[in-house]
Parts: structure tokens; sequence; C-alpha cells
């Protein structure tokens, strides 16, 4: 396929998140996020020590550009860039679902994680742990999907 293909949706992909931080807040419960789908996405031969660097890099774009904590995502996004071969090792053809509510449970782990150990109580950050990563494994299934599409 074409790498080139990939680099323009990728980039795509963190204006989009981008996006749906600065102005599509639901409430504070949800918080909607495509690029660790997408992070999981990219080529599995790819070094870890690079990957990881990506995934910061993309972190802290993401961060910058929306109104949020900044190092929020990045500290989560590399959580992922390191955990994603032995995660991609374990859901081996078991289905992009697990595939995606694995990826999103680290994601939520490390985000929820520190963003409200001080400010919420463990029944609230669970509710939202929950919520969250349903929500985002359909959602980034979707997404999923139609950028298959695009790709072939």
């Amino acid at each position: 396929m074409n790498n080139f293909k990939y680099i323009v949706i990728f980039i795509l992909l963190i204006a989009f998140q981008a996006m749906l931080n600065g102005c599509f807040t639901f409430i504070p419960l949800i918080y909607i996020s495509i690029l660790p789908a997408a992070l999981v996405m990219l080529p599995y031969a790819m070094p870890a020590v690079p990957f990881m660097l990506i995934a910061f890099a993309c972190g802290i774009t993401v961060d910058v550009l929306s109104d949020g904590v900044i190092g929020l995502n990045a500290a989560a996004y590399t959580a992922i860039a390191y955990l994603r071969k032995p995660v991609l090792a374990i859901v081996q053809g078991k289905g992009r679902f697990l595939e995606n509510l694995i990826v999103y449970s680290i994601f939520f782990l490390v985000y929820l994680g520190l963003d409200g150990i001080l400010s919420y109580s463990s029944s609230v950050i669970f509710l939202r742990f929950a919520i969250n990563v349903v929500l985002n494994s359909i959602f980034v299934l979707i997404v999923q999907n139609l950028l298959e599409k695009q790709l072939q």
C-alpha cells in the first residue's frame, strides 16, 4: 500500500482529534479519542523507541491544540506504544473489537489515572473508564472500517 496515504490519513486523524477536543465536549464523563486505534494500525515492524517517540509527539500535538492538561494524551499514547506488541500478540486473530477494548483500557487507565486521581472518587473514575472504553471501542471500530476502505 501507499505510505503517503497512511501519512496523510494519520495527520488528518491528529487534526480531527484536536478538533474533537476543542469543539465537541459532550459531558465531563465522555472523552472521544481516535488516535490510540490509529497508533495501533501503524506498521508492526516499527522499532519500539521511534514508535514511542511518534506516539509522544502525537500526544503533545493533541494536548497543545486542545484545551486540556498538557501531557495527558502524550503519556497515554506513549503507554499504548510501549505495550502495543504484547497487546497485539495477545489478541492476534481474535477480532478488532477486542483489540480496541484492550488498547482503550490501557489508554483510559493512564489518562483517567493522571486526570482524575485527586479530583474524583473511585466510583466516578470507574464509571468514566467503563463508559469511555466501550464508547470509544465502538466509535473507532466504525472509523477503522471507513479507513480500510480508503486505504485499499
